[in-house]
């Protein structure tokens, strides 16, 4: 006790008595153990600062996502983790998150969704997995008790953000067009040009898309919205797509837009995108789930206007070949008409 400056027994039963954890009630020797792995690596350390579970946990994962400050993690992988505004990087040897998404979500809101780096494909696994996974990659001396501890603490936040999402929001993918670009149906100001302009039939019509939307559960109204495109033709290598175009939120929030685009890909609507962060004009910066973007991206899909048809703004597909019946991302010779424009009729 007096390594540690603990004035007497009733202290230690108060720091050391029960406490509460996932798994219940419990005896706290983890508290216990974890200021003895301290001592052991620096016995001038004060370890009276960390009175409680709580401090304990705090220290141990700000120093597990800011290790990269302290060793050289070049040849490890980052795992994003989200959980509600704050964004955890973790490095790992097994799993892996690239590019503007962090892990997602799975059907089993106990797990997420990351890369395994042995066979570069997808995976669902827990939170706690890739924590204790990290642990052992940067070469963490803490005892078991308190990496597992740790682990399960943030695997019941991850749940806890997970059913909430659910619950707060909801996704709808249908024909209901109109609907999105209704400034009634929409919370907030979308910073779209064609709120309430009614130029929805070009997208019920002449060509083969849905409207996404993100419903707030509580308000009913849509909080975040995009174009999902089926059948996009890569014209390079003749793969073909289903592209989720420029994401639209409530006052352009990011976090909005990124659950969007994660609940599409969660439920198979899509397996490309528009980065998040793209503006209208970018009509180029195109990425997989796993974040890497597709180099020179020449898509394009079928578009049966005729002249007089409804027009709506194009934050992709802005080039027209009327002989041939397509949209495209890029300019040709043979595609004279320009479709980045609010003028209401082709």
């Amino acid at each position: 006790m007096l390594y540690f400056k603990i004035k007497d027994y009733s202290e230690f039963k108060e720091i050391f008595g029960t406490c509460k954890s996932p798994r219940g009630t419990i005896q706290n020797k983890i508290l216990l153990a974890f200021w003895k792995s301290r001592f052991k690596r620096n016995p001038n350390e004060p370890a009276s600062l960390c009175k409680s579970m709580t401090d304990m946990y705090k220290i141990v994962m700000d120093q597990l996502t800011k290790v990269h400050h302290n060793i050289d993690v070049s040849n490890l992988h980052k795992v994003v983790i989200r959980i509600k505004d704050k964004e955890y990087v973790f490095y790992s040897s097994k799993y892996k998150t690239d590019g503007t998404l962090s892990a997602q979500g799975a059907k089993d809101i106990k797990c997420c969704t990351v890369i395994d780096v042995k066979t570069k494909k997808f995976c669902t696994v827990k939170p706690s997995k890739i924590i204790i996974d990290s642990f052992a990659s940067v070469g963490a001396k803490l005892a078991p008790s308190v990496i597992t501890y740790c682990a399960e603490i943030f695997q019941s936040q991850w749940e806890a953000y997970r059913q909430f999402c659910l619950e707060q929001y909801r996704l709808v993918v249908d024909s209901n067009f109109e609907e999105i670009y209704s400034s009634e149906r929409c919370l907030g100001n979308f910073g779209s040009c064609m709120t309430d302009r009614h130029h929805t039939s070009f997208f019920s019509t002449y060509v083969n898309a849905q409207a996404a939307k993100l419903i707030e559960t509580e308000s009913g109204k849509i909080v975040a919205r995009c174009i999902v495109w089926n059948e996009v033709k890569c014209d390079k290598t003749n793969k073909v797509y289903s592209y989720a175009d420029r994401q639209y939120a409530s006052n352009s929030d990011v976090k909005l837009k990124t659950l969007l685009v994660e609940r599409l890909y969660e439920e198979g609507y899509i397996n490309i995108h528009k980065d998040v962060t793209a503006s209208c004009r970018d009509s180029m910066y195109i990425s997989d789930r796993t974040g890497n973007r597709i180099a020179d991206p020449k898509l394009s899909v079928a578009c049966t206007i005729q002249k007089g048809g409804a027009l709506s703004y194009m934050d992709t597909f802005k080039y027209l070949d009327t002989n041939k019946g397509r949209l495209y991302t890029y300019s040709k010779s043979s595609t004279p008409y320009d479709l980045s424009t609010t003028r209401d009729t082709f």
